[in-house]
Protein backbone atom coordinates (compact mmCIF):
# COMPACT_ATOMS: atom_id res chain seq x y z
CA UNK A 1 0.00 0.00 0.00
CA UNK A 2 1.49 3.22 -1.05
CA UNK A 3 1.64 5.92 2.03
CA UNK A 4 0.70 9.40 1.15
CA UNK A 5 2.89 12.51 1.74
CA UNK A 6 1.27 14.69 4.91
CA UNK A 7 0.49 18.29 3.71
CA UNK A 8 3.06 20.99 3.48
CA UNK A 9 2.91 22.96 7.08
CA UNK A 10 0.59 25.95 7.15
CA UNK A 11 3.18 28.14 7.00
CA UNK A 12 3.05 30.01 4.13
CA UNK A 13 5.39 32.70 4.60
CA UNK A 14 8.36 33.63 6.49
CA UNK A 15 7.70 35.63 10.22
CA UNK A 16 7.00 38.91 9.11
CA UNK A 17 7.43 38.40 5.66
CA UNK A 18 4.39 39.80 4.42
CA UNK A 19 6.27 43.20 3.95
CA UNK A 20 7.51 41.45 0.68
CA UNK A 21 4.57 42.21 -1.23
CA UNK A 22 4.29 45.82 -1.90
CA UNK A 23 1.14 47.52 -1.07
CA UNK A 24 -0.92 47.23 -4.45
CA UNK A 25 -3.70 50.02 -3.74
CA UNK A 26 -2.83 53.65 -4.06
CA UNK A 27 -4.32 55.14 -0.71
CA UNK A 28 -5.02 58.43 -2.62
CA UNK A 29 -6.86 56.56 -4.84
CA UNK A 30 -9.25 54.89 -2.90
CA UNK A 31 -12.60 56.16 -1.49
CA UNK A 32 -13.35 54.76 1.73
CA UNK A 33 -17.25 56.53 1.91
CA UNK A 34 -18.19 53.62 -0.06
CA UNK A 35 -17.04 51.54 3.26
CA UNK A 36 -19.75 53.70 5.46
CA UNK A 37 -22.02 51.53 4.77
CA UNK A 38 -20.66 48.33 5.80
CA UNK A 39 -19.19 49.42 8.68
CA UNK A 40 -21.56 51.16 9.70
CA UNK A 41 -23.93 47.99 9.50
CA UNK A 42 -20.95 46.22 11.55
CA UNK A 43 -20.75 48.76 14.14
CA UNK A 44 -24.69 48.97 14.61
CA UNK A 45 -24.91 44.88 14.60
CA UNK A 46 -26.57 44.84 11.73
CA UNK A 47 -26.05 41.10 9.67
CA UNK A 48 -24.31 37.98 10.69
CA UNK A 49 -20.25 38.69 11.59
CA UNK A 50 -17.33 36.96 12.21
CA UNK A 51 -14.59 38.54 14.22
CA UNK A 52 -10.99 36.93 14.24
CA UNK A 53 -12.83 33.62 13.54
CA UNK A 54 -15.37 34.56 15.92
CA UNK A 55 -19.04 34.23 15.40
CA UNK A 56 -20.32 37.54 16.87
CA UNK A 57 -23.30 36.05 18.91
CA UNK A 58 -25.71 38.25 20.28
CA UNK A 59 -24.05 37.87 23.99
CA UNK A 60 -20.77 38.91 22.81
CA UNK A 61 -21.75 40.98 20.01
CA UNK A 62 -20.90 44.06 21.92
CA UNK A 63 -17.41 43.04 23.30
CA UNK A 64 -16.21 41.86 19.60
CA UNK A 65 -17.65 45.15 18.06
CA UNK A 66 -15.45 47.24 20.60
CA UNK A 67 -12.38 44.95 20.13
CA UNK A 68 -12.52 46.05 16.39
CA UNK A 69 -13.30 49.79 16.69
CA UNK A 70 -10.48 50.01 19.22
CA UNK A 71 -7.99 48.36 16.74
CA UNK A 72 -8.68 50.83 14.76
CA UNK A 73 -10.15 49.39 11.54
CA UNK A 74 -12.78 52.01 10.93
CA UNK A 75 -10.16 55.06 10.70
CA UNK A 76 -9.45 55.12 7.04
CA UNK A 77 -6.84 58.13 8.48
CA UNK A 78 -5.02 55.80 10.03
CA UNK A 79 -4.03 53.31 7.41
CA UNK A 80 -0.85 52.93 6.13
CA UNK A 81 -0.90 50.53 3.10
CA UNK A 82 -3.89 48.31 1.73
CA UNK A 83 -3.19 45.80 -0.68
CA UNK A 84 -6.64 44.47 -1.28
CA UNK A 85 -9.34 47.02 -2.17
CA UNK A 86 -12.97 46.57 -3.22
CA UNK A 87 -15.91 48.77 -3.46
CA UNK A 88 -19.12 46.24 -2.72
CA UNK A 89 -22.74 46.84 -3.99
CA UNK A 90 -25.74 44.89 -2.32
CA UNK A 91 -26.95 42.12 -3.79
CA UNK A 92 -23.38 41.94 -6.65
CA UNK A 93 -19.61 42.73 -5.46
CA UNK A 94 -18.46 42.49 -1.80
CA UNK A 95 -16.48 44.91 0.25
CA UNK A 96 -13.41 43.97 1.01
CA UNK A 97 -10.06 45.86 2.76
CA UNK A 98 -6.92 44.09 3.30
CA UNK A 99 -4.33 46.49 4.60
CA UNK A 100 -2.19 47.48 7.52
CA UNK A 101 -2.56 50.34 9.89
CA UNK A 102 0.01 52.96 11.06
CA UNK A 103 -0.23 51.06 14.50
CA UNK A 104 1.35 48.09 12.78
CA UNK A 105 -1.98 46.21 12.78
CA UNK A 106 -2.89 44.24 10.24
CA UNK A 107 -6.32 43.60 9.04
CA UNK A 108 -8.97 42.46 6.79
CA UNK A 109 -12.61 43.50 6.20
CA UNK A 110 -15.54 41.45 4.23
CA UNK A 111 -18.73 42.17 3.82
CA UNK A 112 -22.09 41.39 1.66
CA UNK A 113 -25.60 41.70 1.96
CA UNK A 114 -28.48 41.16 -0.39
CA UNK A 115 -30.56 43.68 -2.19
CA UNK A 116 -32.57 44.51 0.95
CA UNK A 117 -29.01 45.21 3.16
CA UNK A 118 -27.50 44.35 5.78
CA UNK A 119 -30.73 43.54 8.18
CA UNK A 120 -32.33 40.56 5.86
CA UNK A 121 -29.62 38.78 5.19
CA UNK A 122 -26.00 40.58 5.47
CA UNK A 123 -22.43 40.60 7.56
CA UNK A 124 -19.06 39.64 7.19
CA UNK A 125 -15.39 38.59 8.68
CA UNK A 126 -13.04 41.04 10.34
CA UNK A 127 -9.74 39.76 11.17
CA UNK A 128 -6.81 42.02 12.01
CA UNK A 129 -2.84 41.27 14.40
CA UNK A 130 -0.21 42.95 15.00
CA UNK A 131 1.75 39.47 13.78
CA UNK A 132 2.46 39.67 10.23
CA UNK A 133 2.70 35.89 9.84
CA UNK A 134 0.04 35.01 11.97
CA UNK A 135 -2.51 37.55 10.15
CA UNK A 136 -0.61 36.28 6.46
CA UNK A 137 -1.72 32.52 7.98
CA UNK A 138 -5.26 32.81 9.76
CA UNK A 139 -6.62 35.85 9.24
CA UNK A 140 -6.41 35.67 5.24
CA UNK A 141 -8.12 32.87 3.31
CA UNK A 142 -6.32 31.24 0.48
CA UNK A 143 -8.13 33.34 -2.52
CA UNK A 144 -6.62 36.39 -0.33
CA UNK A 145 -3.37 35.45 -0.51
CA UNK A 146 -3.36 34.14 -4.05
CA UNK A 147 -4.74 37.66 -5.14
CA UNK A 148 -1.89 39.22 -3.10
CA UNK A 149 1.19 37.35 -4.37
CA UNK A 150 0.18 37.36 -8.06
CA UNK A 151 -0.26 41.16 -8.40
CA UNK A 152 2.98 41.32 -7.60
Amino acid sequence: MESSSPPPPLLLIEPNGFERFPPLVALSECVFGEFDYPFNAFKNGNGLWNVNGEEASYDQRDNLIKSVIDAGIFNTDDYESLWIYEEGENDSEDWELVGKLKNGMYFSFNASCDYTGFDCQGGGAIDFSKDGHHFWNFGLDENQRERIQNRV
